[in-house]
C-alpha cells in the first residue's frame, strides 16, 4: 500500500490541470499555497472516472487564499479513475497532493 506525496504542480492562471488520477482507491489530501504578494483565488474539482469535468464536480470554487498563505482539504476519497483538477487565478500557487492507497 503506497502512501506519501502523489503529485504536485504549479498551473498557469486561469488553466484548469489534471493534478491527480488515482490508479486505485485512495484517500488524499491536498494543499494549495498561494506564493504571491497578493490574494488569488482557487477552485479544486473531483472528476469521477469517464466524466468530463463541470461545476457539479467542484469542492472549492473560487476561494481565496491570502498572500502567501495554504488552505488544505483533507480526507477526499477517489476511485480508480478519478481525478483532482485545480487552477488558480494568478498561476503562483503551488498544489500538492498526498494519500494513502486503500488496496
Amino acid at each position: 500500500m503506497a502512501s506519501g506525496v502523489q503529485a504536485a504542480s504549479k498551473p498557469s492562471a486561469n488553466s484548469w490541470t489534471d493534478l491527480f488520477t488515482a490508479s486505485t482507491p485512495i484517500v488524499i489530501n491536498v494543499s494549495a499555497c498561494n506564493r504571491a504578494g497578493a490574494t488569488t483565488d482557487v477552485s479544486m474539482a473531483v472528476v469521477p472516472q469517464g466524466a468530463s469535468r463541470g461545476t457539479e464536480h467542484e469542492i472549492e470554487s473560487g476561494t481565496d487564499v491570502l498572500t502567501t498563505s495554504v488552505i488544505e482539504r483533507t480526507g477526499i476519497v477517489l476511485g480508480t479513475g478519478d481525478k483532482l483538477s485545480v487552477t488558480s487565478a494568478n498561476g503562483d500557487v503551488a498544489f500538492v497532493c498526498w494519500g494513502v492507497e486503500l488496496g
